[in-house]
């Protein structure tokens, strides 16, 4: 059950990346593209997070 929350909400953070359109429509510069990691980083760090969490529990990392 902990998977679908974990797919719920990465499916609301790409609508909202998605909705976005000022930072999407500057990415052809080099400062827009700045800007957009600077206020997206919390959301692509939160990603990863929630992929390492969401790791089956028989998985055991190799030794």
């Amino acid at each position: 059950m902990a998977n679908l929350g974990a797919e719920d909400q990465m499916s609301e953070e790409s609508e909202d990346m998605s909705s976005d359109e000022e930072a999407t429509e500057d990415l052809d510069s080099v400062d827009g593209l700045k800007n957009f990691l600077k206020k997206n980083l919390v959301k692509f760090a939160s990603r990863l997070r929630i992929k390492k969490r969401t790791a089956p529990e028989s998985f055991e990392p190799p030794s």
